[in-house]
């Protein structure tokens, strides 16, 4: 498994490492978290080194990614789907899983501490399961000024680049299936 990636630039090098969010020791803040940014490396955060003065801070990261690489097996769907206590709600996550992974070829499921995810050259689609097994939160790559709701329980994300749902056992699944293919085909390469 990928725990880093480099890419070699003229006057830099930039890196990106798969560390655990909890585990991340960096005095020189020189990781940047780009979890809801588009980009091609392996992990959560990107590291840029500008200098020979950052390699050793730099290594001791990479290190860190490769010491929690065997973290992220502990996660798995079946993780994520104990979390759903409602029979009808689980159901739904399932048929929403399948159709997401139908949607393309080059489409990937992974999975993090909190979340399911989907992703093509990019993250567009996570499902984040609630504590209380009732209810998930469907977070998809597109502005909420570029999606209709459709009576979905719509709610802002930090980002604008993300939109979350709300979703239920009441929830229209047709509907969610209608806002993941428009985060699907606005997020194709």
């Amino acid at each position: 498994r990928n725990f880093a990636s480099v890419k070699v630039q003229n006057n830099r090098l930039k890196v990106w490492a798969r560390i655990p969010k909890d585990q991340l020791k960096d005095p020189k803040c020189l990781a940047k978290d780009v979890t809801d940014v588009g980009h091609l490396g392996t992990g959560d955060y990107e590291i840029m080194v500008n200098s020979a003065s950052d390699i050793d801070d730099v290594v001791a990261l990479v290190r860190l990614a490769y010491v929690h690489l065997g973290d992220r097996a502990a996660y798995s769907a079946d993780h994520h789907l104990a979390k759903i206590e409602n029979a009808q709600l689980l159901a739904m996550m399932q048929e929403l899983r399948e159709f997401v992974m139908k949607l393309g070829p080059s489409i990937r499921e992974y999975y993090s501490k909190h979340s399911i995810r989907f992703k093509t050259h990019v993250a567009f689609c996570i499902f984040d399961p609630s504590k209380n097994g009732e209810q998930f939160w469907l977070k998809v790559r597109v502005n909420r000024s570029e999606i209709r709701s459709d009576g979905l329980d719509m709610r802002p994300h930090k980002s604008e680049t993300w939109t979350n749902f709300r979703i239920n056992s009441r929830s229209n699944v047709e509907s969610v299936k209608n806002v993941i293919q428009i985060a699907y085909e606005k997020n194709l390469p």
